[in-house]
């Protein structure tokens, strides 16, 4: 029997779909990558803030710079600063001869006494230390007022005028309480309270009115009392019980060194005081004569 070749039966198999070459190298495209968003492992609790948001929303200051960059006028380019009073910062000081005179008191009158002249001495203590802050307190006042006038001149004659009168009241008030009466008395009753611990003087009593004796009450005498406990211990050092000239240069000290010392307490209380009194009183006739508050104070 001769022989022969036969193929196999076919099979239904799927034909297998030729391969795609893959690209190799630089030039090789990234395959895309597919964005899953992960879910929070905790929720946030509803006390703390939500996690800020992926859209970027303008702050206030961001609206504020595109507006100056459009163009747009916002409230602080029309606003113009006021011209700080150089009386309560740079001529500061001058409101307080008469503190210094206070202090020194005794040894001027010392001195008026050798040429028997003592009261010289008290005379140049005072009134002539005062008129020199009186003469400070009163230019300060004229300065004061003529600026709030010549800042007001889109007002009516009237109310121009009644804004620089109160403004002139307000600085001749605050210089009458920070620089001639408040920083006087505690600079007055160091000095006494410690030439009565050091045994070198007696009580003073002069005629005050009713402001002065409140003065002499609040401040006065707490300040007196703490002088005169710390003149006391301070007369029983040996060193002090040895030079006679240093026992009578301590109260001198003592009240030149309250004097920086009580500057800020004394213009901020009376800043304080005159926020709760005058000023709130010239706003409220200021709006019953004129229907506007124009009137500023600035705290100096």
């Amino acid at each position: 029997m001769p022989f022969s070749f036969q193929s196999p039966p076919p099979t239904n198999r799927p034909a297998t779909p030729p391969s795609t070459p893959v690209a190799q190298g630089p030039e090789a495209p990234n395959p895309p990558q597919q964005k899953r968003s992960a879910a929070p492992l905790l929720a946030t609790p509803a006390f703390l803030p939500a996690p800020p948001s992926d859209t970027w929303t303008p702050s206030t200051g961001d609206r504020a710079r595109q507006g100056h960059s459009a163009g747009e006028k916002t409230a602080l380019e029309g606003h113009k600063p006021s011209e700080e009073d150089p009386f309560k910062t740079k001529y500061r000081l001058v409101g307080y001869v008469n503190e210094v005179a206070e202090a020194f008191k005794r040894g001027i009158e010392g001195v008026a006494a050798s040429f028997g002249k003592k009261e010289w001495g008290s005379k140049l203590v005072n009134p002539l230390s005062y008129y020199v802050v009186y003469a400070y307190s009163g230019l300060n006042a004229l300065w004061a007022g003529k600026k709030e006038y010549d800042e007001n001149s889109d007002l009516d004659s009237s109310h121009r005028a009644y804004n620089s009168t109160s403004k002139g009241l307000d600085t001749l008030a605050f210089q009458y309480l920070a620089s001639v009466e408040i920083p006087a008395f505690i600079v007055s009753a160091a000095r006494v309270g410690m030439e009565l611990g050091l045994g070198i003087a007696k009580e003073e009593h002069t005629k005050m009115n009713p402001v002065q004796k409140l003065l002499h009450a609040t401040v006065g005498k707490p300040t007196q009392w703490v002088m005169q406990k710390a003149g006391e211990g301070l007369g029983k050092l040996a060193i002090v019980q040895r030079y006679p000239m240093l026992k009578q240069s301590l109260p001198v000290v003592a009240a030149l060194a309250l004097i920086p010392l009580c500057i800020k307490p004394v213009d901020a209380f009376s800043e304080w005081l005159l926020n709760v009194s005058f000023r709130p009183a010239s706003k409220w006739l200021e709006r019953q004569f004129f229907g506007s508050n124009r009137l500023k104070y600035e705290e100096g």
